[in-house]
């Protein structure tokens, strides 16, 4: 018997597998937070070296606060923080769904979201976010005091 041209090779099932755990593994311990179960995280290398924060500044904080259910304060640490948890639920869904079946599926959004144009916009959006929480941070002296507390900020600050 030949199988169907929509079951997953063994190559795709791995390849969901790891797909699946990536996205699952914040969803895991966003809720294990809300629990009462905290891992130690290792926080930003950028914050840290420079006092400058990354692009995904608040993402874990928003994550946490999404698993808890609480969307406002969510939306405070990171505006984008309760759609990527979304779409990391909706993922972890999908995937799991083609490895219990053993069967691809072709959904609108699949052939969407592989769109390079929707990745390009969604970067530029982030981007655009970003920058305009560093001009907060920055008219409010905080960016100033974060990257004198920074290790390189402490670096020449002593030369």
């Amino acid at each position: 018997m030949q199988p169907s041209p929509h079951s997953l090779s063994s190559e795709a099932k791995r390849q969901r597998f790891l797909y699946l755990a990536l996205v699952s593994m914040p969803l895991g311990i966003s809720w294990m937070n809300s629990w009462g179960i905290h891992l130690s995280l290792w926080g930003c290398p950028l914050m840290k070296w420079i006092g400058i924060p990354c692009m995904g500044w608040g993402l874990t904080r928003s994550f946490y606060a999404t698993a808890k259910g609480d969307l406002s304060a969510a939306a405070n640490f990171h505006l984008f923080g309760p759609f990527l948890f979304l779409g990391f639920a909706i993922a972890t869904v999908y995937w799991s769904v083609e490895l219990l079946s053993g069967q691809r599926f072709q959904g609108f959004y699949v052939t969407w979201i592989k769109r390079q144009r929707v990745w390009l916009f969604s970067f530029l959006l982030i981007l655009g976010y970003h920058f305009t929480r560093l001009i907060i941070l920055y008219n409010g002296g905080t960016l100033q005091q974060w990257i004198r507390a920074s290790i390189v900020g402490q670096w020449f600050s002593l030369n």
